[in-house]
């Protein structure tokens, strides 16, 4: 457990200086605490060198997923 800790803050880090994003905000983003807001979509794709457009389409199929779920 400890070692998965260490791993994800050594990731978290670098990350969120590079995308301009608090860490603990990204490590909710990642967890799926938090939704992925127009401006974070930017700020990642721009991090990560791919398209907002990805990131708002997870985020759609994230959100249709979960309205399914609530149906059942």
């Amino acid at each position: 457990q400890s070692r998965k800790l260490v791993t994800v803050a050594t990731f978290l880090s670098p990350l969120s200086r590079t995308c301009a994003v608090a860490a603990a905000r990204l490590n909710e983003l990642i967890r799926g605490k938090r939704g992925v807001t127009a401006e974070a979509a930017l700020n990642l794709s721009r991090a990560l060198k791919t398209s907002p457009e990805i990131w708002m389409g997870l985020k759609m199929h994230f959100d249709l997923a979960q309205a399914e779920a609530r149906r059942k």
